[in-house]
């Protein structure tokens, strides 16, 4: 994993997210982002439920339910 480097602002806010928990999050985030990916494109709203929230799982839902109309699908792929 490359290097994480905390904005100072965020540091201020949460003062975890430094050194080792910055890294932590980063990979947590890097995890999250791939299971959301495979449960859009699965279809899967009932367990997206129980990994986003809110604008974002609207936003998936969303997804989901165009793809079900069209028959097509986009992936997402994240780089840090």
């Amino acid at each position: 994993m490359p290097e994480v480097i905390v904005d100072p602002l965020a540091m201020a806010f949460n003062s975890a997210v430094e050194g080792d928990g910055a890294r932590e999050l980063a990979v947590q985030l890097a995890w999250i982002l791939q299971v959301e990916t495979e449960l859009i494109l699965r279809g899967d709203s009932d367990l997206l439920r129980r990994v986003i929230h809110g604008r974002r799982l609207e936003d998936a839902q969303q997804a989901i339910s165009e793809a079900a109309l069209s028959g097509w699908s986009t992936e997402r792929y994240y780089t840090f």
